[in-house]
């Protein structure tokens, strides 16, 4: 069942999750068993990367179609609450999503998501160790989204600034 305001993929993605929970798992320990021998703080250690100045992406491209030039397009991303999170709301909860990054969208419909600050991925890891996350844009009349899971690595480069996420290109939703 979609809870109120959630995308069809979104839905698709929340039950997907225990279809990859072994290999989850064992992504989970190995993070955990590298935070103990470095005995790190999760805190400082974001501390400590956000001073890095290294910049985790996600990019893309919209097509743009029909879309008038001269148009003001922006482009966000957004992290979704974990799906056990979701599976506990009711129909017609509202849903606090996390704004993560937003960007401009130049004239030929491509942008640079960049996520300054990957502590704010934390509040919304799952049991799994990953975080959903949807890429939402507006370009005049159209809109446009896409929905995906970082793995638990992936939640980990983000927070080191090594984290670059292709989507290719993004038609506008029907």
């Amino acid at each position: 069942m979609a809870v109120r305001g959630e995308s069809r993929a979104h839905a698709r993605w929340r039950g997907l999750g225990v279809v990859v929970g072994a290999a989850i798992v064992i992504g989970v320990v190995a993070v955990l068993a590298v935070q103990e021998l470095f005995g790190g703080d999760d805190a400082a250690a974001g501390a400590a990367l956000a001073e890095s100045g290294e910049v985790s992406v996600v990019q893309g491209r919209l097509v743009l179609g029909g879309a008038e030039s001269g148009d003001v397009a922006l482009a966000s991303l957004v992290a979704w609450p974990p799906s056990e999170d979701l599976a506990e709301m009711e129909e017609g909860d509202e849903v606090q999503l996390g704004d993560v990054a937003t960007a401009e969208v130049d004239a030929d419909g491509r942008f640079v998501l960049e996520i300054d600050d990957p502590m704010v991925l934390e509040e919304f890891v799952g049991r799994s160790g990953g975080v959903d996350l949807e890429v939402q844009a507006v370009y005049g009349s159209q809109t446009y989204s896409r929905s995906f899971t970082l793995t638990p690595a992936q939640v980990v480069e983000a927070h080191q600034g090594s984290l670059v996420v292709k989507l290719g290109k993004l038609k506008a939703r029907e």
